[in-house]
């Protein structure tokens, strides 16, 4: 087993933009995101396939096929500042809780990655909760997703898990940290017990530092939070790799926590101008009313898209990080991949994710949370645009239930694969 590795940051004076991941596009309204994505050289961390966990940071494309395309949503009634006109300008357009392409988008091609697998949600917590949509799967539900997958892990597979922050928020309200990192924990031993064997897990930004939360009271209680998550999560990880029954897994730690600190305390370093402010604001996914919004002119110079989520800049740096990381790795051996895709330039298949089941909504009802205490938590409303299509929602779930009683099934992706 390698050695216990420790959350490091490599600095970086000026982070090389990152290529855009092959563009793609959904034809099914619940996917789970087969990507197919061009092959780039990063010849000592290539790996044929990623499994991604996690919450909106990840999230890419799948809470906007099942809200319809409505969250997040792609254009806002606001002032544009580029321009200085009112009326609709851009917000969410490639379905991503930011203003381009996540930092899942930006890795993938970096590590010669086929395929991306990708189960993130928005709202997810490390547990059974989901805060955005209460049906919507949480990073339990998700390893249990692909759990039933009939996937063969090899050697040659990343998993990543990034979950936590939307623990901390008030819908959640969780107070005590080993509860989140202890469901991180379970996680892992789920994946590693279904044959993963190299798992990047990441640590959580300062949220108290985040435009959302930094002018209220109660920041420094929930930078202590995210803190003692931190420290809690690092020893796990090191506990985790001096455990014999774990002697075949690689646990990969990234460090963004250091990464966001060193962008706000040298903001120039990293390109910003402006790591305070959110470019759109206010927040249209974290406020229960509607209201017009105004949209920086220049929004690859902040650190923060909106109040909780980073701007595609932020998730460049994010993705570079991780794949500094993975650079330091051994190379894997290069071996046939399992369940490999078609090779094919611009052929449409249809996966099947979990034996040709349609994504089973009833049986990702999220537990109810009681017994928190929220006072150091985030104040996040359970609503705002997510609200407005809980009766579509409901009545997709209706039409679903039909469908499945007359024995209609329905392939959870179609995508078409790019080379």
């Amino acid at each position: 087993m390698s050695m216990p590795k420790a959350f490091v940051h490599v600095p970086t004076k000026e982070p090389a933009v990152l290529p855009a991941a092959s563009q793609f596009r959904w034809a099914a309204a619940l996917s789970l995101a087969w990507v197919a994505l061009a092959p780039l050289a990063a010849e000592a961390a290539n790996f044929n396939r990623l499994f991604v966990f996690g919450d909106s940071l990840s999230d890419p494309g799948n809470t906007a096929s099942v809200t319809f395309g409505l969250v997040p949503p792609p254009v806002l009634l606001g002032t544009d500042q580029r321009t200085g006109s009112f009326g609709f300008v851009p917000a969410y357009e490639q379905r991503r809780f930011t203003n381009q392409l996540n930092w899942v988008d930006y890795l993938a091609p970096q590590l010669a990655a086929g395929t991306s697998i990708n189960f993130a949600f928005a709202g997810a917590t490390t547990g059974t909760l989901n805060t955005t949509i209460s049906f919507l799967p949480a990073l339990q539900q998700q390893v249990g997703l692909f759990l039933g997958g009939n996937f063969t892990p090899t050697a040659e597979d990343l998993f990543i898990v990034w979950a936590g922050s939307n623990d901390y928020l008030a819908v959640a309200g969780q107070t005590d940290p080993t509860v989140p990192v202890g469901n991180l924990e379970q996680a892992i031993r789920s994946l590693a017990g279904a044959g993963a064997q190299n798992i990047l897990v990441s640590n959580l930004p300062d949220l108290g530092k985040t435009p959302l939360v930094s002018s209220r009271a109660n920041a420094p209680q929930v930078s202590a939070l995210v803190n003692q998550h931190n420290s809690l999560l690092s020893s796990k990880l090191t506990a985790l790799e001096e455990d014999p029954t774990l002697a075949s897994v690689d646990l990969i730690p990234l460090d963004v926590f250091s990464l966001f600190e060193n962008a706000i305390a040298n903001p120039a370093a990293f390109g910003f101008s402006n790591v305070t402010n959110a470019c759109l604001s206010p927040s249209p996914v974290l406020s229960l009313q509607i209201r017009p919004v105004t949209r920086c002119a220049n929004p690859n110079e902040y650190l923060s898209w909106d109040g909780l989520h980073p701007s595609a800049r932020g998730h460049q740096l994010v993705a570079e990080t991780a794949l500094q990381t993975l650079l330091a790795l051994p190379p894997v051996p290069a071996t046939p991949p399992a369940d490999p895709l078609p090779a094919a330039d611009g052929l449409t298949f249809e996966p099947s994710i979990a034996s040709g089941a349609v994504f089973e909504a009833d049986s990702l009802e999220a537990a109810t949370v009681s017994g928190r205490t929220p006072a150091a938590s985030v104040p996040e409303p359970n609503g705002g645009l997510a609200a407005a299509v809980l009766g579509l929602l409901a009545l997709s779930r209706r039409v679903m239930t039909k469908a499945r009683n007359r024995g209609i099934t329905q392939s959870p992706a179609c995508v078409t694969v790019h080379r």
